[in-house]
């Protein structure tokens, strides 16, 4: 009974696999599949052996795509991706440890039925006789799981610093697809003659489904033998993509940059320590610079997955200018939606001047230096032409090391593309700026082919009402004033920034 349960378990996991294999698939031009002809669905043949296919899509002009023939394939020759098959074999391994499961309790739960209605009376008296006895046995047993727990055999204590969301998962969708279903009524096919031929094609899948499984398998018992380790080989048929942000704004609720900083650092730190050879990140950026030191840092964290052989690829659905396209560029792929704001290779610095309104007031302002360059130029006192010109060689280095840091991971004309000017998403493109016009939910549903995507965020804090309110409360505040007071010091003292001052791009 046992060998025909678990027999039964697979011939069901495999039927399961095989509906889900035939819902329609959404097709290049951005449509869904559906049916117009009896089996057919949308998708690429590949060899279920075969490598996964290459994520980065030729562009395409408009009136080339709308002359494009919408391409449709029988469902046989949909590809059977690592992705699928992992999923297919873990399904079926896991149905199967949930029948031995559900069998061994209800072995238990019946012998203890069992015995107790055989023992009643005798288990009566006992515990009649017996309840201080019992109750310090539950005392004792109570303090043995406090001292483990205190001491980190349970460790529920401890909250998870990332939060972690499966954006694979199709159980997002199960509500709304009932929902249609019941809206359009029966599923049902209309005729006969396409139920014999629905289930001739289910009989194909399923026969296909399980020799790609077999040779799956005799592929890794090669591979084990010829010493492969069993978590490389497991990675490779598991590959993930992690997805993080990093979104920068004038919205006064936006936690401060510093904290962005550190919450960019964690993640990166956290991706690159669990990140295999088979794994990839792509980065939702949305930033229109700052700070100079502060995006060189966050450019220099984005260079160790390039070190780590981790591809990266950006999404830019909205702007990565100035500092945030420094950022961009460091990684492997830049994809970006048509209208957005990227570029703005160049560095700005502004400074006021009091010195004549503290001369008309008759106020002195002493300032002590050692060192020629300590301080080029300041608010206090009347520029010399010797300072204004090397206040302007610093700029100049500054915006020589920018573009010698864009240079080097892209291909373009950088003294052509290196003004200071922001292009839109199709503009960038020409310039070689970006690889390609998408956004980044195409990217990621590209990604979801044959990899798992995990998003990754930082956990928020558990609090109560009165705290979400305080906490929101003094968020509020203590960036307004970081950010009145920041303007405060640009505005007195100056600053030097790779921001850019178009108002288009603030704006965004």
């Amino acid at each position: 009974r046992g060998s025909s349960s678990c027999e039964f378990i697979e011939q069901t996991v495999r039927t399961e696999i095989l509906v889900v294999a035939q819902k329609p698939l959404p097709m290049e031009d951005g449509n869904s599949a559906t049916g117009d002809a009896a089996g057919e669905r949308a998708g690429v043949a590949a060899d279920a052996t075969s490598s996964a296919p290459a994520l980065k899509r030729e562009s395409m002009p408009a009136d080339a795509a709308d002359e494009a023939p919408t391409k449709r394939r029988r469902i046989g020759e949909q590809p059977l991706t690592q992705l699928k098959l992992y999923a297919a074999a873990t399904a079926m391994s896991d149905r199967m440890q949930q029948s031995l499961q559900a069998l061994g309790a209800a072995l238990m739960l019946g012998g203890t039925g069992l015995v107790a209605w055989q023992n009643w009376a005798v288990l009566a008296a006992y515990l009649t006789r017996n309840t201080l006895g019992g109750g310090a046995l539950a005392t004792g047993l109570a303090l043995v799981v406090s001292a483990n727990s205190s001491l980190g055999g349970y460790d529920k204590g401890r909250k998870a610093k990332f939060k972690l969301k499966l954006l694979n998962n199709e159980d997002r969708w199960k509500e709304d697809e009932k929902q249609m279903q019941e809206l359009l009524g029966s599923q049902d096919w209309p005729s006969p003659e396409l139920a014999k031929a629905a289930a001739e094609e289910m009989q194909a899948e399923k026969a296909r489904v399980d020799k790609a499984l077999a040779d799956r398998a005799a592929s890794i018992k090669a591979a084990l033998a010829s010493g492969e380790a069993a978590s490389v080989i497991h990675a490779r048929l598991r590959p993930r993509t992690f997805v993080f942000d990093f979104e920068v704004s004038d919205d006064l609720r936006q936690i401060s940059l510093k904290q962005q900083l550190d919450d960019l650092c964690d993640m990166i730190n956290f991706i690159l320590t669990i990140a295999s050879d088979n794994d990839s990140a792509v980065l939702r950026l949305k930033s229109p610079g700052g700070g100079v030191s502060d995006y060189g840092f966050a450019a220099a964290q984005l260079l160790r997955f390039q070190k780590q052989n981790v591809p990266l690829t950006v999404c830019i659905d909205n702007v990565a200018a100035s500092g945030g396209y420094m950022m961009a560029s460091t990684a492997d792929k830049i994809v970006a939606a048509p209208f957005s704001f990227v570029g703005s290779i160049g560095v700005i610095a502004m400074l006021p001047n009091v010195s004549k309104v503290l001369k008309r007031v008759e106020v002195d302002f002493m300032q002590f230096t050692a060192g020629k360059w300590k301080r080029t130029v300041d608010p206090f006192t009347a520029p010399t032409d010797e300072g204004k010109a090397k206040m302007s060689e610093e700029i100049e280095n500054i915006h020589l090391a920018f573009k010698n840091h864009v240079a080097k991971t892209r291909d373009v004309d950088i003294e052509g593309v290196a003004t200071g000017e922001a292009f839109l998403g199709v503009e960038a493109l020409k310039h070689g700026l970006i690889d390609e016009i998408a956004t980044s939910d195409e990217v990621l549903a590209s990604k979801m082919q044959d990899s798992s995507v995990v998003e990754v965020s930082m956990t928020p804090p558990e609090k109560g009402l009165l705290q979400i309110l305080l906490g929101a409360a003094e968020t509020v505040t203590d960036t307004a004033v970081s950010r009145v007071w920041g303007c405060l010091k640009q505005e007195v003292r100056g600053s030097v920034a790779l921001s850019s001052a178009d108002p288009k791009v603030r704006s965004s």
